[in-house]
């Protein structure tokens, strides 16, 4: 887990996230072992506390630069969801 990412994943628990709406997303390399493995975390984690999950993880290679149709599809389902 990055260093930038465990503050906010040791923060959840105080989130109240009972029937909250949550999405999720990262960027990453696809050649590390976990791509965009906080999603995962971060989705295992808050179904746990009560929240809703609306829609799959969005998983990015790199910066999302050539991903726009897949960004489009996922905030649609977002905002449906919403």
């Amino acid at each position: 887990m990055q260093d930038d990412f465990a503050s906010f994943f040791a923060g959840l628990d105080k989130m109240q996230l009972k029937e909250v709406k949550v999405a999720s997303f990262a960027s990453s390399d696809k050649e590390y072992p976990h791509f965009c493995g906080s999603t995962d975390i971060i989705v295992k984690r808050a179904k746990e506390l009560g929240a809703a999950i609306i829609t799959e993880s969005l998983k990015l290679e790199g910066d999302g630069t050539y991903a726009g149709e897949e960004i489009e599809s996922n905030l649609s389902d977002i905002l449906k969801a919403l």
